[in-house]
């Protein structure tokens, strides 16, 4: 699995394993604090053009219903299941978000994330992996370089 790091328009930053399209994203987050019903929350109309952020520490071990069409640009998940296990399930997660082209990052503490973006409900979150983050040749869990740090910040604050 590739690195990717979530970074906020204030400079936090998370760093996690990339999952679903590998790339960049950035964009509004959308918190969701349920504990099922992630593939209506991917696909409703809120979701689109945003990022949404799972409070739930374990996504994707239902599957999809048949069809799923993602409306939210990336994906922010504690620990992202690789396998479905209900038998209604039409598809799993990850292919689904990578054929969809939404970028996702996994591993990351998406409590404390949840927490952040309440209390500083404006921040606008990126998620990174890819060209830009493989450039720095970064490990799971290594620091995330101040010079990286300072560059995807601006990227967040300066997208639209």
């Amino acid at each position: 699995m590739s690195v990717a790091v979530l970074v906020t328009s204030d400079g936090h930053v998370f760093s996690g394993r990339a999952f679903g399209a590998i790339g960049e994203v950035v964009a509004p987050a959308l918190i969701d604090t349920s504990v099922a019903d992630y593939s209506r929350v991917l696909s409703m109309g809120e979701s689109e053009g945003k990022i949404a952020v799972f409070a739930s520490p374990h996504i994707g071990n239902v599957g999809l219903p048949a069809p799923f069409e993602p409306l939210a640009r990336g994906v922010v998940v504690r620990e992202a299941s690789r396998i479905a296990s209900n038998w209604q399930s039409q598809g799993e997660l990850e292919p689904a978000l990578r054929a969809a082209g939404v970028a996702g990052i996994e591993g990351i503490d998406t409590r404390a994330l949840v927490k952040l973006l309440v209390q500083n409900p404006d921040l606008r979150v990126g998620i990174f992996s890819g060209a830009v983050i493989d450039s720095y040749d970064l490990e799971e869990g290594e620091r995330t370089p101040r010079d990286l740090v300072k560059c995807l910040q601006n990227r967040v604050k300066g997208a639209n």
